[in-house]
């Protein structure tokens, strides 16, 4: 069993944005990993199927789940690879980064592409799908790689300032952009669905922030957010979220940074949304300085998820309650996590550890 009957109904709670007696909870614990799980060759380390179904499988199978953590296998190919699976190329920085490199330069050329079967980068991340999918069942829950932001996508095929240009000089031609973009968007997430599917799985782990839910879920972002003005914004991004949002049964929005504050009363208007994920960014992790903010989204009614160090659980739960909260809480050691079990009346043996 991947998840227990009370974490899945738990969950489903939270989603529902209902009442609950206490937040949900995301803790694990994973052992260090084995030296030779890692290739010296960042190329292999991205692109070596075997190498990466064997590390992932590692470290699924060293993991121990407490609470509403479920394990789940992350299809990882880092934040934007849609744009080498449209005829870019990913740029392997290191085995933690991968950063596309824009080949285009002008935004009507957006138009023109499509998602052609034998890409090497849409093939290589259908086989992995497929790969971890056929060994999931009762194992683990298999994600969707990062499909990103619309414009974030254009971005990856551009550039950055080229993009925020052509928002201002060619504000037609984005929009048609972005209508093309967005239906590669759709195709490529109804073709990784039914791959999942495969897993036969209850229920669905979106993405990379590894959230169990009943339907349908991917973690929507748009990082671009950060620069534009609520105007822009509107014009720009919401709707494409929100047409992101209706083809999935919980939907769920990662927002990111303090400059993406701004749009957050645009976003929680969007009647399908249901989850908020906050992320400060470096530097505004202190999760005190955001009690507001975080009331703020669960009084439009929206869920919210956060992350935690273990001292900073209770000041929230005083702050804003517990119900539409899921904290994944962030441990140094075992220690830590058996005290917070007993704080919280969290009997281990009675929460499965799979």
């Amino acid at each position: 069993m991947l998840l227990s009957k009370d974490a899945k109904e738990r969950l489903t709670a939270w989603w529902e944005h209902q009442d609950m007696d206490r937040p949900c909870f995301a803790i694990c614990r994973q052992d260090a990993p084995a030296d030779d799980l890692f290739t010296e060759d960042v190329s292999s380390y991205w692109t070596d199927v075997d190498g990466i179904l064997k590390r992932n499988m590692w470290k699924i199978d060293h993991t121990t789940s407490y609470c509403e953590d479920v394990k789940a296998h992350y299809i990882d190919f880092g934040s934007t690879p849609l744009g080498a699976c449209l005829g870019g190329e990913l740029n392997l920085v290191d085995r933690r980064t991968t950063w596309n490199v824009p080949f285009l330069s002008e935004v009507d050329e957006v138009t023109d592409l499509t998602l052609q079967p034998d890409n090497k980068w849409w093939k290589l991340i259908r086989q992995v799908t497929e790969r971890s999918a056929a060994s999931a069942c009762g194992h683990h829950y298999v994600t969707y790689t990062s499909l990103a932001g619309i414009l974030d996508i254009l971005s990856a095929l551009m550039g950055l300032e080229p993009t925020l240009y052509a928002l201002i000089d060619s504000p037609d031609e984005v929009l048609q952009a972005e209508n093309h973009l967005l239906n590669i968007w759709e195709q490529v997430f109804r073709e990784l669905g039914q791959i999942i599917d495969r897993s036969q799985n209850d229920g669905y782990v979106g993405g990379w922030p590894g959230i169990w839910s009943p339907g349908r879920s991917y973690p929507i972002q748009e990082d671009m957010t950060y620069m534009l003005s609520v105007e822009m914004f509107e014009k720009f991004g919401l709707p494409y979220i929100d047409a992101m949002a209706q083809m999935m049964d919980d939907p769920y929005y990662h927002l990111d940074g303090k400059g993406a504050i701004k749009c957050v009363d645009s976003l929680c208007g969007l009647s399908k949304l249901k989850v908020v994920q906050w992320m400060p960014g470096t530097g505004n992790e202190e999760l005190s300085q955001w009690h507001d903010l975080i009331k703020h989204i669960l009084s439009l009614g929206k869920s919210v998820h956060v992350y935690a160090r273990p001292d900073e659980v209770a000041p929230l739960i005083k702050a804003v309650g517990s119900k539409g909260v899921l904290v994944g809480v962030m441990f140094e050691n075992d220690q830590e996590i058996s005290r917070f079990l007993d704080e919280y009346k969290l009997n281990p043996e009675d929460i499965p550890a799979v």
